[in-house]
């Protein structure tokens, strides 16, 4: 694969993870904490699954 496709591609996948991941965000009917809290759940699942692509 040509390193410019393989940019692109790469770049593909982590967009869909991110919007996949704010979509998930929104639609949780969990009880909502603080701020920092959410940044710091929501950060620890996103690197999960940034680990297991």
């Amino acid at each position: 694969m040509k390193p410019k496709k393989l940019y692109i591609t790469l770049a593909l996948i982590t967009a869909g993870i991110l919007i996949i991941w704010g979509w998930s965000y929104q639609m949780s009917t969990k009880v909502k904490a603080s701020l920092p809290w959410e940044i710091y759940d929501n950060g620890l699942y996103l690197s999960g699954l940034y680990g297991c692509s």
